[in-house]
C-alpha cells in the first residue's frame, strides 16, 4: 500500500509543478480533456482516489512493525471521497458552472497558488510515509 501513497504523491507533484511552471497550457489541456464530459463520470476519478488514500494510509505500519494509521493522509482521502460525493449528487449544471469558472475565469495566481499546494501535499505524504 505504500507504493499507492508514493504514486499518488508523485502524481500530485508533477501536476502541481506543471501548473506552476505551465499554468496557461496546462490548464487549456485540462479545458479540452473536460469540455463534454459528464460531471458524474468525473465523480468517480476523485472518490477512487479518495478510497485508495484512506485504505493505504489505514494499512501503514510503522519501520518496528506497529500499526500506525496515518491521520491526516486518512483525511485527504475523506475530502477527495467528499468531493466525488459532491460532484456525483450536485446538480450537473452547478458542477459545469464551477468547472467553467476554474478554467476560464480563475487567475493564474489562484491556479499556481493550487499548484503550490499540490506539491506541498505531495511533499507532506512522501515525508509522512
Amino acid at each position: 500500500m505504500k507504493l499507492v501513497l508514493y504514486t499518488i504523491s508523485f502524481i500530485w507533484i508533477i501536476l502541481g509543478a506543471i501548473q506552476i511552471l505551465y499554468t496557461e497550457k496546462s490548464n487549456a489541456v485540462l479545458r479540452k480533456l473536460m469540455a463534454e464530459r459528464n460531471p458524474k463520470v468525473l465523480a468517480v476519478v476523485p472518490s477512487l482516489i479518495g478510497i485508495l488514500i484512506c485504505v493505504a494510509s489505514l494499512s501503514h505500519y510503522s519501520k518496528e512493525g506497529v500499526y500506525k494509521p496515518l491521520w491526516f493522509v486518512f483525511a485527504l482521502g475523506l475530502l477527495a471521497c467528499i468531493k466525488g460525493i459532491l460532484f456525483f449528487l450536485l446538480p450537473a449544471k452547478s458542477t459545469k458552472k464551477f468547472l467553467q469558472w476554474w478554467f476560464n475565469k480563475a487567475s493564474d495566481r489562484f491556479i499556481r497558488l493550487w499548484g503550490i499546494i499540490l506539491v506541498v501535499l505531495g511533499i507532506t505524504v512522501i515525508t509522512w510515509i
